[in-house]
């Protein structure tokens, strides 16, 4: 995106942008984040190999990576928008999140720092610019130890008519849950496969296939080994 609507986003109502279109409490905000990341780490926890690192790539206010700290040693969260990234630094804070929360923004070096576990959930899909995903595709193969492993959801719906139309109308005329910034951007699988290939990422397994939520576990590809003459 050119323009970072995630700052006024945050700015404006986080929990309700965070999670479009939510309208619960605070408690119930929080509760979604504790179940989901519980439902990632026992996907998941047979297939890692530590747990000293993880990086949430889309932090936000740390609905899921705060929880899912509790599985980790140490928390790394990347975000375009800074005052989500103050919002995640105080909630780390209250919640007692051992050795705190290191915040990134995407252009700052986060990628340096070595993990074992690096997901993603909801972000990617928002994410107009396929390039954009690319460089954080790139960013998280540097980052990853060669045993670590990468959770990230994509949206592979078919693009009907009706989402070709919806997305070609001013943001004005759309609910906010649609407008540009926050909507999910449709992805051909075979796009997003290709782009892991070029990578060097292997994909474990894929969930939900053609949903808005679908799932790709990948890992490292493992080095060949030159021929010993």
């Amino acid at each position: 995106m050119t323009e970072n609507k995630w700052e006024s986003f945050a700015k404006a109502n986080p929990y309700w942008y965070l999670l479009a279109p939510f309208n619960g409490t605070i408690d119930e905000f929080w509760e979604t984040g504790i179940r989901q990341a519980k439902e990632i780490f026992f996907e998941v926890k047979d297939f890692l190999h530590n747990h000293n690192t993880v990086i949430e790539i889309g932090c936000g206010a740390g609905r899921c990576l705060i929880p899912m700290g509790s599985y980790f040693n140490e928390c790394i969260g990347v975000d375009i928008s800074k005052k989500m990234l103050e919002l995640l630094e105080k909630n780390a804070e209250k919640n007692g999140v051992r050795n705190g929360v290191k915040c990134f923004l995407p252009t700052a070096p986060w990628y340096e720092h070595k993990a074992d576990f690096i997901f993603s959930v909801k972000t990617l899909p928002c994410i107009e610019d396929f390039d954009v995903i690319e460089d954080y595709i790139c960013k998280i193969h540097e980052s990853l130890y060669d045993d670590g492993l990468v959770y990230l959801q994509f949206d592979t719906r078919p693009k009907t008519l009706m989402y070709l139309v919806k997305n070609n109308l001013p943001d004005f005329a759309l609910p906010k849950y649609w407008q540009r910034g926050i909507r999910r951007i449709r992805r051909d699988r075979a796009l997003i496969n290709q782009l892991f290939e070029k990578y060097g990422f292997s994909t474990i397994k894929e969930e939900n296939k053609n949903t808005w939520k679908h799932i790709f576990l990948l890992t490292k590809k493992p080095i060949k080994q030159a021929a010993i003459i």
